[in-house]
């Protein structure tokens, strides 16, 4: 329904191999080896914003600083277990049951 951000990507991607006179495997690699790092240094930001917003909220029951960081983390592991594991397979799994393997519609999408 909205094809705002492929057009802007395809945008960027497109001004950024102009500019560097790259080929695009070599914008690829080098965003792939980027992002592996900035991925990871997101999700301790993560657990530091909502450890930093749970000691705000709590701050009247005198809770230790590693309490908030232990339940921050135990937060982040399961929104990331929920969006890697289990939303795929609740996407999936009612397309596989209600449609049946030989619906015309699976067929087209595979």
């Amino acid at each position: 329904m909205n094809n705002y951000y492929p057009a802007h990507a395809s945008l960027r991607v497109h001004q950024k191999l102009q500019k560097d006179q790259i080929s695009y495997e070599t914008l690829e690699t080098k965003y792939n080896e980027r992002t592996s790092v900035l991925s990871k240094t997101l999700i301790f930001l993560l657990i530091r914003s909502l450890r930093c917003s749970s000691m705000s909220l709590f701050f009247r029951k005198r809770k230790y600083f590693v309490e908030h960081v232990i339940v921050a983390t135990h937060f982040w592991s399961f929104t990331l277990i929920l969006l890697g594991l289990v939303l795929p397979l609740v996407s999936v799994l009612p397309d596989q049951v209600v449609l049946g393997p030989d619906h015309p519609r699976r067929i087209c999408n595979q």
